[in-house]
């Protein structure tokens, strides 16, 4: 099933998304992780699923969830890794097969991991929130170290050695890079929930809005507000240009496509959208499409290789008849 219409996002002549239709996959969790590969999560009792879902993958697929051994309270997978959280005990284990979970040395709330860097909060009633990070080790026994600054952190992520934590009243910091001399930054907004897959920012409120943003992600984030047709997402994960959401336990997902205003023709090839079709979603953004009359963007596209391939970021023009759109990278 899918709900909800496209919606134009932008400001200005900066780039931003064309958010696409919200599509429901069958499955229920209540916290969910995503590498580009497969969907991880756990379920409100606790149990671990784990599911095949790539970039390219029919956003209407019935997913084939396998459970995994173990119940933890927070499941993270990145390639061949997983980790998880159990109260404040970390850990690892094969993200196929045979999970052969192991404990890893110290102890978080949260953790997050991108591939290099392992990035966690831990915080108790009677301990401000820290975030701590290691890049060695990270298996069995992290080089953990406390990235100083500002605490009452409540929920950190991480990507190409990039972290971004929300503190308990909603603020934003940003760091880049995983080095404890590095400064945090703060950033314009508020969130209660982030993702970051190395390119682009997104997160969530409480009250279920999800924002996300496309550039100056270190130091004035282009926010835009996504409205969901579901009503809310309680949680959002971002990667290459998926997006998975969390809903009341329902699991959701969408393909974003990112676009830019150019001054510098462009013109469709295989790897465009309908440009007939697209140039009406888009008439209204930055500029006048020429081509195509009526109608809203088709939520039934055919597959997502044919939307845009996000390792041909650049293959993917509107032609429009004074500015010009083309995808962002």
């Amino acid at each position: 099933m899918y709900v909800g219409n496209s919606i134009q996002l932008s400001i200005g002549n900066n780039p931003g998304f064309i958010f696409q239709t919200w599509y429901q996959l069958n499955g229920n969790l209540v916290q969910v992780s995503y590498d580009g590969n497969q969907i991880c999560g756990c379920a409100s009792n606790q149990t671990i699923w784990c599911a095949d879902f790539t970039l390219f993958s029919s956003p209407t697929a019935v997913v084939s969830w396998r459970q995994v051994p173990g119940g933890l309270d927070q499941v993270y997978v990145h390639g061949a890794h997983l980790y998880g959280v159990y109260g404040k005990t970390i850990y690892h284990g094969n993200s196929r097969g045979d999970p052969a979970w192991t404990v890893v040395a110290g102890g978080l709330n949260q953790i997050a991991f991108d591939g290099t860097n392992l990035c966690g909060v831990y915080a108790d009633p009677s301990v401000s929130g820290s975030v701590w990070c290691a890049n060695s080790g990270l298996t069995d026994n992290p080089n953990w170290r406390m990235l100083p600054g500002t605490q009452n952190f409540k929920y950190v992520a991480v990507g190409g050695g990039i972290v971004y934590a929300i503190t308990t009243a909603r603020t934003i910091y940003y760091k880049g890079s995983i080095d404890t001399n590095v400064a945090w930054t703060q950033l314009p907004g508020g969130l209660d929930q982030i993702s970051f897959d190395g390119q682009t920012l997104f997160g969530t409120l409480a009250n279920g809005d999800i924002w996300g943003a496309l550039i100056n992600l270190e130091g004035n984030p282009n926010w835009q507000q996504f409205t969901a047709g579901t009503g809310f997402m309680n949680q959002v994960v971002v990667y290459g240009r998926q997006l998975i959401g969390i809903n009341n336990g329902n699991v959701w997902n969408t393909f974003l496509f990112p676009w830019q205003c150019t001054d510098v023709p462009s013109t469709f090839d295989t790897h465009s959208l309908d440009p007939a079709g697209m140039c009406v979603g888009l008439s209204t953004v930055c500029c006048s499409c020429s081509g195509g009359s009526g109608g809203q963007v088709d939520p039934n596209y055919a597959g997502r290789a044919n939307l845009v391939n996000p390792f041909y970021p650049a293959k993917s023009f509107f032609s429009c008849s004074n500015i010009y759109l083309n995808a962002a990278t």
